[in-house]
C-alpha cells in the first residue's frame, strides 16, 4: 500500500522507508481496527507531500487487534503539519468509521 504512495506522488521515492516505518511503529503501540473487518492505519509526517488514503481488501488476517481480525485496510497519510480543514475532514471521515451503518456499507462495497 505504502508503494502505491510513491507512484501516486504522495511521497518522494527517497521517503518511502520513512513513511513505511511511521506506519509500522504506529501500529505498533495500538493496532487501528475501527470496526469489525476494518483496520486504518495512520499518519502524520512531514515527507507527506498531500493527504492521501490507500484503500485495499485482503484476505482475512490478523491485525494483532482484540477486535479480531480484517480484511480491509484503509490506509490514511497527511502532511505535517495539514490545515485544519483537512484534520477536521479525516476526523469526520474516522468517526463515521466507527458507525456500524459506515462501516457495514463498505464492507459490502469493496
Amino acid at each position: 500500500m505504502t508503494r502505491s504512495l510513491v507512484d501516486e506522488q504522495v511521497i518522494k521515492t527517497d521517503d518511502y522507508q520513512t513513511v513505511l516505518s511511521a506506519i509500522k511503529k504506529r501500529e505498533s503501540i495500538l493496532a487501528t481496527v475501527m470496526a469489525e473487518g476494518i483496520a486504518m492505519p495512520h499518519v502524520m509526517i512531514e515527507p507527506i507531500l498531500q493527504p492521501a488514503m490507500v484503500i485495499t481488501c485482503c484476505q482475512e488476517m490478523d491485525w494483532q487487534s482484540p477486535r479480531g481480525d480484517i480484511s480491509k485496510v484503509l490506509m490514511m497519510v497527511l502532511p505535517k503539519p495539514s490545515p485544519r480543514s483537512v484534520l477536521m475532514a479525516f476526523s469526520r471521515f474516522s468517526k463515521q468509521l466507527l458507525q456500524d451503518p459506515c462501516a457495514q456499507a463498505l464492507r459490502q462495497a469493496v
